[in-house]
């Protein structure tokens, strides 16, 4: 055991937790500690949901739907019941859109397997082409890069050093939800105007961050800009066809809801993208935190190989 996986016990968890996590090693650290601990504790109850699931595909077609029905329906309402309706029902289905869309491109179906997980049925709905259609189909509702920032290399690229300077994703597009640069602006009032404007202009950050990467490296990052010319080209069409058909009202709630459900005007969901993408700079524990942890470890390992001499003597 690590020493940071000894604070998981019942017998010390609530005098040091707090501790710890003032002190909390940077992400991917973190992450792996858990992911390591959760699998030696849990390891039956993990491995059984592993797997791609058609729910997650059928669930984000549905939400898609859902929100272009309500964007269609909206240029019969005020322009208040627009702002209303996309701060508390739109954000949310626009929120679970680009979740879901996580999800999908880290499907990886298994036709072969004949259990509940790898039928036919789940393959249908989560092999590479259908994960990738609904993705694509989905995040044109959005304001947001979501299919083709969760669907590059780029993304797994993220997955692979989170919490290390080789991670870009804080500079590529999560700085918008740092503090705020400008003196002017680092007060309350101040972020709240910083993470509006950049919750309505990530396009054109994203755009902005992805073409200086093209120029320095094309063979690198070709597909992620293939990946957003499709991804904002059946935005722009879509917005297209709704303001033919329907007038400006239901392109305007497509994009109150994107900007909402990333933060705009402190809508409560921007707690998602703080905690998310805020925990990469922590600061190193301190040598006395380290001292204890050492202590503490090497206990936990003495009660381990005395509960390991205990169990022949109590078999016998």
């Amino acid at each position: 055991l690590h020493p940071f996986m000894v604070l998981w016990e019942d017998d010390c968890i609530d005098s040091k937790w707090a501790s710890w996590a003032s002190r909390k090693p940077v992400a991917f650290r973190w992450h792996d500690f858990r992911r390591h601990f959760i699998l030696s504790n849990y390891s039956q109850e993990i491995l059984s949901l592993k797997g791609s699931d058609s729910i997650t595909s059928i669930a984000c077609s549905s939400i898609a739907v859902s929100q272009l029905a309500l964007s269609i329906c909206s240029h019969r309402l005020p322009w208040w019941g627009i702002v209303g309706l996309s701060a508390t029902v739109g954000s949310l289905l626009t929120f679970d859109i680009q979740a879901l869309c996580h999800e999908m491109c880290h499907q990886f179906p298994n036709p072969s397997c004949t259990s509940k997980i790898g039928s036919w049925w789940n393959w249908i709905w989560t092999n590479k082409f259908m994960s990738h259609s609904i993705g694509l189909l989905s995040s044109g509702l959005t304001w947001g890069p979501w299919y083709s920032y969760y669907f590059g290399d780029g993304h797994k690229h993220h997955h692979k050093f989170v919490g290390t300077s080789r991670d870009i994703d804080g500079d590529a597009l999560f700085w918008v939800w740092a503090r705020a640069p400008f003196s002017f602006l680092d007060n309350p009032v101040g972020s709240v105007i910083w993470s509006s404007v950049g919750s309505i202009s990530i396009p054109l950050i994203y755009f902005g961050s992805l073409f200086p990467c093209l120029l320095r490296d094309l063979a690198y990052n070709w597909k992620e800009m293939i990946l957003a010319s499709l991804d904002f080209g059946l935005k722009g069409i879509l917005t297209w066809v709704l303001f033919a058909r329907f007038g400006l009202k239901p392109c305007f709630y497509l994009m109150f809801s994107s900007a909402f459900s990333m933060g705009c005007l402190c809508h409560p969901l921007i707690t998602f993208w703080i905690l998310q993408h805020d925990c990469k700079t922590s600061p190193q524990p301190s040598q006395q935190h380290q001292q204890q942890q050492q202590c503490n470890s090497q206990s936990h390992k003495c009660n381990l190989l005395q509960k390991q001499q205990q169990q022949p003597q109590q078999q016998q």
